[in-house]
């Protein structure tokens, strides 16, 4: 059985990883691709929790933090920091089923905050009603450091001879002419996967389930904002995570949809947005140091999943920028459904 992975991103390696955990002796091949454009896997700001408003998406972040802390040795690997987090929710929100799957796997962990608590960790300004799920067993690790230290272990190889093509079937071009055959193909390649799965003539589509690439954007700021760990704002869309006790790295929705990830750039008007959404949220200036700009690719439901994509043709992306905190559990879920599909 011989399996070609598309992209050595953090997906990708850690899909390869978890196929030679449940199969030592399948044949996979990691390949690079042609990209002018940034590397989403060192752009990612690598927060993980594990809380997320619906069941499905909790149950696989909070089974990948379950699994970091499980593993002294994968902690060491991922750079991983526990600082805690805060997650705002819209009022309203459903929030029992999800904190039942954070308490299941990180027991004490979650604790539920209401809109005066969280006045006093610093937000200001959040609509009557919201709550918070304030939790102790989070933090972030750099994407990049994994995905480079699960790549070193590996015995699989990676070919650097970019792919330019995909199909018929699961079969690769590469830049230097030669076609490849595999029993299958999966396409981890974040941003570009779309692109290559339309040369493919793979179902892409529109509508949900379509593949799509956005703008990923954050700043590093001068800030003096309270100290309260990572946190993510439903209300206003803003989050962030502190870097230093100066220095924090902030984010904002950006709405850069099907850009080239190969030709992506700072958009200053989300600087604009992002200064004025930490003003009403901290009540607090901040004053931008250097912004990061890098493209991902999104999808509706999104998750960061495997798809079927043709005759022998996957696709492993799709997690809306949440990579990082899903990626541990949705790797070893994708890597059993793959060898479930090949093997029928």
């Amino acid at each position: 059985m011989r399996i070609a992975i598309v992209g050595a991103g953090l997906a990708g390696t850690l899909l390869a990883w978890r196929l030679h955990q449940l199969s030592p002796g399948l044949t996979v091949t990691v390949h690079t691709l042609p990209s002018a454009g940034g590397d989403a896997t060192a752009a990612s700001g690598g927060l993980v929790r594990g809380f997320e408003p619906d069941g499905l998406s909790a149950e696989v972040a909070a089974e990948s933090l379950a699994e970091l802390y499980a593993d002294p040795a994968l902690r060491e690997t991922a750079g991983y920091t526990e600082i805690g987090s805060v997650y705002v929710l819209e009022p309203g929100a459903e929030i029992a089923d999800p904190l039942k799957v954070v308490d299941d796997r990180l027991p004490g962990s979650a604790t539920v905050l209401d809109r005066f608590a969280l006045h006093r960790l610093g937000l200001r300004g959040l609509p009557p009603g919201t709550v918070g799920v304030q939790e102790s067993r989070a933090g972030y690790l750099s994407p990049a450091r994994l995905r480079d230290g699960v790549l070193a272990r590996l015995t699989t190889p990676v070919l650097r001879t970019p792919v330019t093509a995909v199909g018929p079937d699961a079969a690769l071009t590469l830049a230097d002419g030669r076609h490849l055959r595999y029993d299958a193909v999966v396409l981890a390649a974040g941003a570009w996967t779309p692109r290559l799965l339309n040369g493919s003539g793979g179902p892409n589509g529109s509508g949900e389930g379509a593949l799509r690439t956005r703008r990923i954007q954050y700043t590093i700021c001068l800030s003096g904002l309270p100290r309260i760990g990572s946190f993510v704002d439903e209300t206003s869309g803003l989050y962030g995570r502190p870097l230093s006790p100066e220095i924090m790295l902030l984010g904002v929705p950006t709405t850069g949809w099907d850009v080239d990830p190969d030709r992506v750039g700072v958009d200053t008007t989300v600087i604009a947005v992002l200064r004025e959404t930490v003003r009403q949220r901290f009540g607090e200036a901040v004053t931008p140091v250097r912004s990061v700009a890098a493209a991902d690719c999104y999808t509706e439901p999104a998750g960061l999943l495997l798809r079927a994509a043709g005759q022998g043709l996957f696709t492993f992306t799709g997690g809306s920028g949440g990579a990082a905190k899903a990626v541990l559990a949705a790797s070893r879920r994708a890597a059993a459904a793959l060898l479930d599909a090949v093997g029928d």
